[in-house]
């Protein structure tokens, strides 16, 4: 069933990628569909189940690899981006590790949150993702573009 959940969540957002022109728009397009799936209830039990200590190891094996197959989502869309120079000097498989934590912590607070609330928080983690949260005179939002190595 959770496999199922994915293979549907994987489907709509690759009818939902191709009509984004640019990989901020993919990044954008992709936290309101992450935003979009915590009304899912499979996905709320999914993840108290996995967190639970009485948890069978068998359906926490599925819940992480169904995780991951969400997670090839973010490294191809962040491959696209580095690949066009939108992105770069990050491993993706480390942008996409971080990006998914980054919604995974918006999804656990989501009961502090209205549900256009929590959609408004995505984007801006995207935002954050993309620029940082460094004034510059120069950016349009008035945030860095930059997310450079140390």
């Amino acid at each position: 069933m959770i496999e199922e959940q994915v293979d549907e969540w994987i489907e709509q957002w690759s009818s939902k990628e191709k009509q984004c022109q640019t990989v901020s728009e993919k990044l954008y397009g992709l936290a309101d569909h992450v935003a979009d799936e915590l009304k899912n209830p499979l996905t709320k039990a999914a993840e108290e189940f996995r967190g639970s200590e009485t948890a069978n190891p068998e359906v926490v094996k599925q819940i992480m690899l169904a995780v991951q197959k969400q997670r090839e989502v973010f490294h191809s869309v962040l491959q696209e981006a580095i690949d066009k120079g939108e992105i770069g000097g990050y491993d993706k498989n480390q942008l996409a590790f971080i990006l998914y934590a980054l919604f995974a912590g918006l999804g656990a607070a989501r009961h502090e949150r209205k549900m256009e609330e929590q959609i408004e928080l995505h984007r801006m983690a995207i935002s954050i993702f993309l620029h940082g949260t460094t004034i510059q005179p120069d950016c349009p939002r008035k945030v860095a573009v930059s997310l450079k190595e140390n």
